[in-house]
């Protein structure tokens, strides 16, 4: 019977080590995804080509920067493995820790608001910019009794941190509907909302009892 050359033994939890060429196939293959969302063909409208290959390589050096960063960090200090949040928790403490790990992830769900209105609200509004509800499209109706409805929320003014970004990029301080008509006496918007009340009210009836 042939020997069996037995598997180098693992030490307890310790993870298992990915190949150079399985980590290059991860970071293509995010590159490759992301890119349905990043629509580079939109970059290269607003810079020149030249600038978009300097703004892809200081964000290349800046990633490096990040990862051997992590490295050193995952070398140095194996047994903290939760992330950002374990590293502050280890130098500041639970409540240092704990704020820094939400003010992360709320900083980064801004940033991709950001990068939607940015990248992917550039076409939608130009798609439907002509289709805005007006007080000219009402009064078009002729019939008094016109009432607007909108499932919410609206873009109508400069209230909101989206609303102020979309000003900021395409100097629009309304989109679907004008601020004058969503104030009307023709909105009905708020008592539309206020079904869905009605409707949660029941599911919680019906869940609870």
């Amino acid at each position: 019977m042939n020997a069996v050359t037995p598997l180098r033994a693992r030490s307890a939890g310790a993870p298992g080590g990915l190949s150079l060429s399985l980590l290059i196939a991860l970071v293509v293959g995010s590159i490759i995804g992301s890119g349905i969302f990043g629509l580079p063909q939109n970059m290269a409208a607003g810079a020149g080509a030249g600038a978009v290959l300097i703004g892809w390589l200081i964000t290349g050096v800046g990633m490096l920067s990040l990862a051997l960063v992590y490295q050193m960090l995952a070398l140095r200090k194996p047994d903290l493995n939760n992330g950002v949040y374990a590293y502050a928790r280890a130098t500041s403490g639970e409540y240092v820790g704990f704020n820094f790990d939400r003010g992360y992830w709320v900083s980064a769900w801004i940033g991709n608001v950001g990068y939607l209105v940015a990248a992917v609200w550039k076409e939608r509004i130009e798609q439907l910019r002509s289709y805005q509800v007006n007080t000219a499209l009402v009064r078009a109706t002729g019939n008094p009794r016109t009432r607007f409805m909108h499932c919410l929320p609206a873009l109508h003014n400069l209230d909101t941190e989206v609303g102020r970004q979309v000003h900021a990029q395409f100097g629009l301080s309304e989109l679907e509907v004008t601020d004058d008509v969503f104030e009307s006496e023709a909105s009905i918007v708020f008592s539309q909302a206020k079904n869905r009340m009605h409707t949660i009210k029941a599911v919680l009836v019906a869940t609870l009892g």
